[in-house]
């Protein structure tokens, strides 16, 4: 079975994501510059943040699996 590289990371707004190894960087950069901006002025922004990352969240509790995780071989960095 495949390892999936993972990292849980959290957005401004404290939802848990475990986010793949090869997506850290853009969810960081995409959600530091999301971290001060306001939803009705950027909604796109946002939307688009959430279409592209939602499959990753979890729910509440950063030990939630993920739907697209569930029977997959996760091995957590740091």
């Amino acid at each position: 079975m495949e390892k999936i590289f993972v990292k849980k990371l959290q957005d401004s707004d404290c939802h848990w994501y475990w986010i793949p190894k090869n997506l850290v960087e853009d969810f960081n950069n995409e959600n530091d510059y999301l971290s001060d901006k306001f939803y009705v002025e950027n909604a796109s922004m946002f939307d688009d943040f959430i279409t592209k990352y939602d499959k990753y969240r979890t729910g509440g509790c950063p030990n939630n699996t993920p739907e697209i995780f569930k029977n997959k071989n996760v091995i957590f960095i740091k």
